[in-house]
């Protein structure tokens, strides 16, 4: 069976606000930085998250993709401490950038955390395309077509490639296939769909239209196709 590690995406005010988040209505909106490109899963989860928002002030989206999402981690770490501005990440990542030794800060230690919104699944997912049906399906190829598999990851030096890593060497393909790290889970999707990979470990939230292979919850591991 096959275990890939959860995603829990939480909400953090920046450095030094003291958790002044909820302020007066003044001329000021409110920045929710989402550290990945629009269209992903984070994009659409902290957007459809918005509109039950009620800060006394509008919220504006602010998308600052970059490094698998360290640039915007850095962007909202720096921000000015006002009470204005809100980062959204997923909170494993901003541990992984300072243990890496990627950041040089520990964003996860500085920053405010306000809640947890949502926890997310990582899935092992392929195109229709390819025609593999379950995860055995993949390994019997990879066994027998080494060097010709590539797999999307979010990032590299993170969770997600970590967790990438120790799913593809549960399966006993880890040295016969070709990790591709991409800036974010919408543009690991659209590799996918485009036929540049043939398969790759990304969100419940980032995977739409695609076969899955496996996933698993503290109950269930199971191939599932979507």
């Amino acid at each position: 069976m096959y275990g890939l590690l959860r995603y829990v995406r939480s909400v953090y005010a920046v450095n030094g606000t003291d958790g002044k988040i909820l302020t007066s209505p003044e001329k000021n909106d409110v920045q929710i930085v989402i550290p990945y490109a629009p269209g992903g899963g984070s994009d659409n989860l902290v957007r459809g998250m918005m509109q039950y928002l009620d800060l006394g002030a509008t919220t504006v989206a602010v998308n600052v993709e970059g490094a698998a999402g360290y640039i915007g981690a850095l962007q909202g770490y720096n921000s000015k401490n006002d009470g204005y501005t809100i980062m959204t990440h997923n909170e494993m990542d901003l541990i992984s950038y300072t243990m890496s030794g990627q950041s040089a800060e520990p964003l996860y230690e500085n920053l405010e955390y306000i809640c947890d919104v949502v926890t997310d699944y990582n899935l092992l997912s392929t195109s229709p395309d390819t025609g593999w049906k379950t995860a055995q399906d993949v390994i019997d190829y990879v066994n027998a077509n080494p060097g010709k598999v590539t797999v999307g990851s979010t990032g590299s030096n993170n969770v997600n490639y970590g967790t990438t890593m120790e799913l593809l060497k549960d399966m006993g393909i880890y040295d016969k296939v070709t990790i591709v790290p991409y800036d974010g889970g919408a543009a690991s999707e659209t590799a996918l769909q485009g036929g540049h990979i043939q398969l790759e470990v990304n969100s419940l939230a980032d995977t739409s239209g695609l076969r899955t292979k496996s996933w698993t919850s503290a109950r269930r591991e199971t191939d599932v196709l979507l």
